[in-house]
């Protein structure tokens, strides 16, 4: 993140109450507020926002649905986002969805370099490159939808293969 503008200090606070409620348990929230007066209001109300998203769940957890989306369970994931599988209900496919991490959705900049990652792979056309299917948003969480591949992760190919041979 060393080209990222610098946070502002709400920013930074909710980051560490995301931390710290993964480490801490719910009590993190109370204590940051307490150590924070000034913007316990402001932290008490963006850590509102990520609950009734649904992401303050357990990292194994997805939340229940996005849009017409209903989340299965978690195929992967990044620094910035978050792949699940998921159906989309009105037509019974199975897609992957991706949604920004939930320590990085309070952020700005995040949402915004989502937003040009998007763009970018909607914009290509190759065989190699999963197609978009659609884009949305849902209770202030943005998410892109894939189709869906089933095979063996990059991870389980390397394994396979073995050492390499050594020059």
């Amino acid at each position: 993140m060393a080209n990222d503008l610098p946070l502002d200090p709400l920013d930074e606070l909710v980051l560490q109450c995301l931390q710290r409620l993964e480490d801490e348990g719910p009590g993190a929230l109370e204590a940051l507020c307490g150590d924070h007066p000034d913007m316990a209001e402001g932290l008490r109300r963006r850590v509102a926002a990520l609950g009734g998203a649904g992401l303050l769940l357990n990292p194994g957890e997805p939340p229940e649905r996005l849009g017409e989306f209903r989340l299965t369970h978690r195929l992967g994931g990044g620094a910035m986002g978050v792949v699940y599988a998921a159906v989309q209900e009105p037509l019974g496919r199975e897609v992957a969805l991706k949604v920004v991490r939930p320590d990085q959705l309070a952020f700005p900049e995040a949402r915004a370099r989502f937003q040009r990652e998007v763009e970018v792979v909607a914009s290509l056309s190759h065989p190699a490159i999963v197609p978009v299917y659609t884009v949305g948003e849902d209770q202030g969480v943005p998410y892109f939808v894939m189709e869906r591949l089933c095979g063996a992760t990059f991870a389980e190919l390397l394994a396979e293969l073995g050492e390499p041979p050594r020059s």
